[in-house]
């Protein structure tokens, strides 16, 4: 028998570096996660130092200017959870990419994307 695709738990948004734009992306996970059931968890994926934008850099040099842009705190709250990152906008994914990477080694089971338009 086909194994079941496990329900997500918990939504929750990319760590923004402005204030406004932290807003914004909190919104959204709040609206989903509202539309969808799930549980918004703030303050466990963080913006670890700041970074170049991302807009007009090729997809090699969006791969390399994201790692190590982002931590997960309280990872306790991410254990055996599977999540659903939200973002706005996604152009390579590498943003998608890295914040997975670091929340899947926070201890996070599984972790999905869901992004409201594509550049």
């Amino acid at each position: 028998a086909a194994a079941e695709t496990p329900s997500a738990s918990c939504i929750m948004s990319i760590a923004a570096g402005s204030a406004s734009e932290a807003e914004y992306q909190l919104l959204l996970a709040r609206d989903l996660g509202r539309a969808r059931g799930l549980k918004v968890l703030r303050g466990s994926l963080v913006k670890a130092r700041n970074v170049p934008a991302q807009a007009g850099l090729r997809a090699a040099d969006r791969e390399r200017n994201v790692v190590g842009a982002y931590a997960a705190r309280r990872p306790e709250r991410l254990r055996g959870r599977v999540l659903v990152l939200v973002d706005d906008v996604t152009t390579t994914g590498a943003t998608l990419r890295e914040c997975a990477r670091v929340l899947l080694e926070a201890g996070a089971k599984e972790v999905r994307a869901i992004t409201l338009a594509q550049a």
